[in-house]
């Protein structure tokens, strides 16, 4: 999943699959995974799948990570 974050993010069903793997991963997993997911919030957010990605994560309200989303 992280080293395929993007275009998994960006896919129709990818996107829903990727929702699933960061609320079944173990912490250091979700970690890596949220910190690739921030690494590509520029193109997330253009996507219509890899938008949901990102809200996704910002639904979690984890505050240090939204800001770095928002940054």
């Amino acid at each position: 999943m992280i080293s395929h974050c993007k275009e998994i993010a960006c896919h129709k069903h990818g996107c829903c699959v990727m929702q699933k793997c960061i609320d079944g991963a173990d912490e250091n997993q979700r970690e890596r995974l949220i910190s690739e997911i921030i690494l590509h919030t520029q193109d997330f957010v253009r996507n219509p799948f890899g938008n949901y990605v990102v809200q996704y994560v910002l639904d979690k309200n984890l505050i240090e990570i939204n800001e770095k989303i928002g940054e």
